[in-house]
């Protein structure tokens, strides 16, 4: 049950209707469920990710089609709003401000793993990793650390990839 000592975290999917959909993970501020923070790798499976921190996110007004999954509580001591909230715009970066970003930033973001179609490897399979399987790592972490439940990984797992 979230209060003073735990916080919610969320699933993002952006389905889309041609490809798989975009995951980020969403910690919702604690005054407004809508407001809060985003986390996910941005980029394509052709040139490599980033991980990206989106700040003041308002999931209300996002305007793309979207769910969010539950995905359980994590201790308050690992998110701080005060470090993160800046003047109250939205704002994206690359720096870890929290100890939830910390964990994060330690999960290499996927490079790319498209090749090009004159690649000397023949019909050798490559493993295309994205948002979707970067998104999955950094809760793997988050688990193994102790700082999510282990259901989170069921939730995950099931999630809609489109």
């Amino acid at each position: 049950m979230e209060g003073k000592t735990s916080r919610k975290l969320h699933l993002i999917v952006y389905h889309r209707a041609l490809f798989k959909a975009h995951w980020a993970l969403f910690i919702p501020s604690v005054g407004d469920p809508n407001l809060g923070r985003s986390i996910h790798a941005v980029g394509d499976a052709r040139t490599g990710f980033q991980v990206t921190f989106g700040r003041n996110y308002d999931v209300a007004t996002t305007g793309r089609s979207h769910s969010l999954i539950f995905l359980g509580y994590v201790d308050a001591a690992y998110i701080d709003d005060a470090s993160t909230s800046g003047d109250g715009s939205h704002t994206t970066d690359h720096v870890p401000k929290d100890r939830i970003e910390d964990y994060a930033a330690s999960v290499p973001a996927p490079g790319p793993s498209l090749r090009p179609s004159s690649s000397s490897s023949g019909n050798k399979r490559v493993e295309i990793r994205d948002c979707q399987t970067w998104l999955k790592d950094f809760i793997t972490v988050l688990v193994e650390a102790g700082v999510l439940h282990q259901d989170s990984l069921d939730v995950i797992n099931t999630a809609p990839e489109h």
